[in-house]
């Protein structure tokens, strides 16, 4: 969220201070046998496929350290799913922050929220 002020509250400083400098990298999937080609979604495999997805992403570690080593301007964190939790390892060699996410657990908390905030109200208490 951001303040009057374009300082960022809820996220440390790191947005205010790189802000301009924020920059997306788009790596392919890694092949991997169970994966069809053109496949990078969870949603268009098999149930089965999950565990699969998560080692073609993980075969990304090696490209992405090359890349931070060779890159002029070096990266000042990394922010990633939780599934992908080799991304700290990735960031400690770094010597840089990892930030994970989970949006399935941003779904679960907005729906709590809802719920505490507008409970529903029984015809009969």
């Amino acid at each position: 969220m951001q303040r009057n002020n374009g300082t960022y509250v809820g996220f440390p400083p790191l947005f205010s201070v790189h802000l301009t400098t924020i920059a997306t990298l788009v790596l392919p999937l890694p092949p991997h046998p169970s994966i069809p080609p053109g496949i990078e979604n969870n949603k268009d495999l098999p149930a089965s496929g999950f565990k699969s997805l998560m080692v073609a992403l993980g075969n990304l570690h090696n490209p992405l350290l090359d890349w931070f080593r060779n890159h002029p301007t070096p990266s000042v964190a990394i922010v990633s799913d939780m599934f992908l939790g080799w991304t700290h390892h990735l960031a400690c060699q770094l010597g840089i922050p990892r930030y994970a996410f989970s949006s399935p657990g941003a779904l679960a908390l907005s729906v709590i929220f809802f719920l505490w905030r507008y409970p529903a109200k029984r015809a009969d208490p």
